[in-house]
């Protein structure tokens, strides 16, 4: 809804290979494109200065985002993808939303996680995600949060210790039809590797003007309709 961070950067202080500190703004218009692109190969960074937004720009006057935590059956993996599937190309609600083939928090059998947040009212909330709700989650978990809050949800999988490997890939297109055998395939490492502490493959997209970039955007990846 505000951009990309880096495209709201004003200026920078930048340490040049030769030690020269200049300072990057509109008055180096290339350069401070540049920067907001790929700044770690232009020289030491050492201040950003930020554009900032009212906290109403979230969609609410109190600073908290609506949040869903939606637990399903590892047999739901292609219905719960189809169903997020129509959700997805919506352009007139700012949503997000991270659905996870992992292990439940508590159980550790594989399942179906969903995590979505919704930056308006309630109500709307509860409309635009319902035909999320319709099938019938084992445990649905929705509240209201501060917005500084809105990515605790993810921290069961930011345990300490132990080898961790995250990947990511943005996709143009989206076959749901594939999460049934993505599905399956974790349900088998589960069973194959014993010392899994949580893992799992997911996707994430936002909606509405969260998808509107610029043209002078120093943003490169316009085409991207999913994050794998």
């Amino acid at each position: 809804m505000c951009g990309t961070t880096s495209d709201n950067i004003i200026s920078a202080r930048l340490i040049t290979a030769s030690g020269e500190l200049q300072i990057v703004d509109a008055g180096t218009p290339d350069l401070l494109w540049a920067l907001k692109g790929a700044g770690q190969f232009f020289g030491l960074v050492t201040e950003l200065e930020f554009s900032t937004f009212p906290l109403e720009i979230i969609g609410t006057s109190d600073g908290t985002v609506w949040t869903g935590t939606y637990i399903f059956d590892i047999s739901q993996a292609q219905e719960v993808a189809s169903a997020l599937a129509g959700l997805m190309v919506d352009e007139e609600n700012n949503a997000s939303v991270l659905n996870i083939v992992s292990q439940h928090p508590v159980t550790r059998d594989p399942c179906v996680l969903t995590l979505a947040s919704y930056f308006g009212s309630t109500s709307d909330a509860e409309k635009f995600f319902s035909p999320i709700v319709a099938l019938n989650p084992a445990m649905t978990d929705a509240k209201r949060v501060d917005y500084t809050q809105l990515n605790d949800g993810i921290d069961i999988f930011c345990s300490k210790g132990d080898f961790k490997e995250f990947n990511l890939k943005g996709i143009p297109d989206f076959n749901p039809g594939a999460w049934g055998a993505v599905a399956q395939t974790f349900d088998d490492l589960t069973k194959e590797c014993g010392d899994l502490v949580f893992g799992g493959y997911g996707f994430e997209f936002t909606t509405g003007k969260q998808k509107h970039i610029e043209l002078d955007s120093a943003w490169a990846h316009r085409n991207v309709k999913v994050w794998m």
